[in-house]
């Protein structure tokens, strides 16, 4: 939260790559907002079933552009925890003005990217913005999302297929330690938009990938 602290850091030689066989330096994190089970997901408006709340927003702008620019500067990354579509728009606003017209060179990324609509989507393939998600996800908020940010809203988030098949660059992760580090489970909600238990109806079927 200190870009002084953060040009100090890298000051000290502690850059990309820097490191051994076993731990290296790959990415600066930052957190915008919150989870969406305890409505603290950044969203633009109000929660469908909460009109009271919107979410947390953690950093303001300027500190969190003031971070991403410090970060770029000197050739590393920044992956950012985003949740809620409010959350998505803020990042990928502050990217774009590091990134300009120019190549995401540096290869800056959102964690999670769940909450979003279609122009959203469209603006994490045109920033070639990383998405670096994490199915598992679907287990349990398959049975919330449409509670949360209402039916319109549900229908465009988790879209990992579409964000695939418009040639966003995705990665899934097993968010270990929070989930667990079991791959499988992942790839069952991937494939299966089913929560783990195989209870009810799968969540948009049609964001299902196959398991090649």
């Amino acid at each position: 939260t200190d870009p002084r602290k953060l040009e100090t850091f890298f000051a000290e030689g502690h850059v990309r790559g820097d490191g051994d066989s076993l731990a290296q330096i790959g990415s600066i994190k930052m957190f915008i907002d919150g989870s969406l089970g305890a409505r603290t997901a950044l969203l633009r408006g109000p929660y469908a079933d909460d009109p009271n709340a919107v979410g947390i927003k953690t950093l303001p702008d300027d500190l969190f552009d003031e971070i991403v620019r410090v970060t770029d500067a000197h050739n590393c990354t920044v992956v950012t925890h985003c949740i809620g579509d409010g959350a998505v728009e803020n990042c990928l606003t502050s990217y774009s003005r590091v990134i300009g017209d120019g190549p995401n060179k540096n290869r800056h990324g959102i964690i999670h990217c769940q909450i979003t609509d279609a122009d959203q989507l469209a603006r994490i393939r045109d920033l070639d913005v990383c998405a670096m998600v994490q199915p598992i996800f679907i287990h349990y908020d398959k049975n919330i999302v449409y509670d949360r940010v209402g039916e319109e809203l549900a229908k465009t988030s988790y879209a990992f297929k579409t964000l695939a098949d418009m040639g966003v660059h995705v990665s899934y992760g097993t968010d270990s330690p929070v989930e667990d580090m079991n791959p499988y489970n992942n790839l069952y909600c991937a494939v299966t938009r089913m929560s783990l238990t195989g209870e009810g109806e799968p969540y948009l079927p049609e964001q299902g990938v196959d398991i090649y």
